[in-house]
């Protein structure tokens, strides 16, 4: 349940999209053999860069997809670095940035993968109390972030929207505003690692604070929890039931994934 949370934000950003495959204008891919830790993604509307990511992380992020949802993936995937830059040549939208990351890998790493559906084991996410009474950290939004998301970045003003969108994802902290329950579930999955399904039965979108004390299993690449994070707080599951009135419980749910065909070594640039 190791990740980066520079990834999280990003793929949070690359929602997916059904847009038309394109391929970034430049782009550079070199190795990295600094052995320094994992960076955070910079992007913006016109321009993709990551230093010392790894390849599975570019995959999550092109493709929007968690740890359990890539198959055959092999070892030497994980542990290689790599220093991307990329400019786009226009104003592209989320979508269309995954897309021409999924290119660039598929370009410099003859990457090829085929989607299948696998049910595994996951969470449901539903109401906590008999009478269905929320907590003081979830409240109906006037917003609609989601139709915000969804919309071109062509212009100052839907970029500034966009950034008034954006979900808040840390260590021991989860802040979104005028998103459906289910985005809820997409944002506890990342922290769970594994698949949160929406059976609350809530419509309309929610503006929703979660806080808690983070588990050290949960931290990326296993670092100790920094000082800025609160001790002795409830865990994730605690927290969920006395802030939003809300809980989890095991179930299965069928998922979709990506079994790697074709991944080879980084060609030159």
């Amino acid at each position: 349940m190791k990740r980066s949370f520079g990834a999280v934000f990003v793929i949070a950003l690359f929602a997916a999209q059904a847009t038309p495959q394109k391929s970034f204008e430049v782009a550079s891919v070199k190795p990295n053999f600094s052995g320094d830790g994992p960076s955070d993604p910079k992007v913006s509307p016109e321009r993709f860069s990551w230093t010392n990511v790894t390849l599975r992380q570019l995959v999550q992020v092109a493709y929007d997809v968690r740890p359990y949802q890539l198959i055959a993936f092999p070892a030497w995937a994980d542990n290689a670095r790599f220093d991307v830059s990329a400019t786009t040549g226009m104003v592209a939208s989320p979508g269309q940035m995954n897309s021409m990351l999924q290119s660039l890998l598929a370009d410099r790493f003859d990457l090829a993968m085929h989607r299948e559906q696998r049910e595994v084991p996951a969470y449901a996410l539903v109401l906590a109390r008999p009478g269905g009474q929320l907590g003081p950290g979830i409240h109906p939004s006037t917003k609609d972030c989601e139709s915000v998301r969804a919309r071109p970045l062509d212009s100052i003003t839907a970029q500034a929207e966009y950034a008034g969108c954006s979900p808040q994802l840390g260590l021991a902290r989860l802040k979104v505003s005028g998103f459906r329950i289910s985005f809820l579930a997409s944002g506890l999955t990342r922290i769970f690692e594994r698949p949160v399904v929406d059976k609350t039965s809530l419509s309309g979108t929610f503006d929703v604070e979660l806080s808690w004390t983070a588990d050290p299993t949960m931290l990326p690449n296993g670092v100790p929890s920094p000082s800025s994070v609160p001790s002795g707080g409830p865990s994730i599951f605690t927290a969920l039931e006395e802030q939003l009135g809300l809980k989890v419980v095991s179930d299965r749910a069928p998922v979709d994934v990506l079994v790697v065909d074709r991944l080879n070594q980084l060609k030159p640039d």
